[in-house]
């Protein structure tokens, strides 16, 4: 109850964000993608709310629980966009050494993967939705609602963050 109006807030402030990007982007080919995270989860909700035609994507890092891979296998419609290889082959085979700071698992798992996957659908103007947000990490501190990433050289690609701007709690309050 404490929390309820700037729930509200944040809730009607990223409904109103879609609402305007999908209008301003209408002629884009858009996805949200999933990890089935509590921030993914979140974020495809809002979208859905708004549009609940806009395709979902699992990028699958081959590293996850039982539970998340039951989750897509649940939702008949969702694209699971699995890798060529596991993440133990990939690491055996590059003689990679994960650590905290130099794991791969989103350089080449998430974003690899997914963008082979939109490259080979061969879309030129894409909107991806995507569940990050600024307090996660230093990193991700100062990305605004729409990024363009510089690996996608002149692509005309773009992924918009509806939730950046919430905390932890917001999410588990939603």
């Amino acid at each position: 109850e404490r929390n309820s109006e700037r729930l509200s807030t944040l809730e009607n402030e990223s409904l109103e964000l879609i609402r305007r990007v999908l209008n301003d982007y209408a002629d884009y080919d858009k996805y949200i993608l999933t990890s089935t995270g509590k921030d993914s989860m979140v974020t495809l909700d809002l979208v859905h709310r708004v549009d609940p035609n806009i395709p979902v994507v699992f990028n699958n890092t081959s590293l996850d629980c039982a539970d998340t891979y039951r989750m897509v296998k649940a939702h008949k419609g969702w694209v699971s966009n699995n890798p060529p290889e596991g993440f133990y082959h990939w690491i055996e085979r590059y003689n990679f050494i994960p650590q905290r700071m130099s794991r791969s698992c989103c350089d080449v798992f998430k974003e690899g993967n997914g963008d082979n996957y939109f490259e080979k659908k061969n879309i030129q103007r894409l909107l991806m939705f995507m569940g990050v947000r600024n307090d996660e990490s230093n990193n991700r501190a100062d990305r605004e609602y729409i990024n363009h990433n510089p690996k996608w050289t002149n692509k005309d690609w773009y992924s918009l963050l509806p939730i950046r701007k919430w905390t932890d709690l917001d999410v588990w309050l939603y």
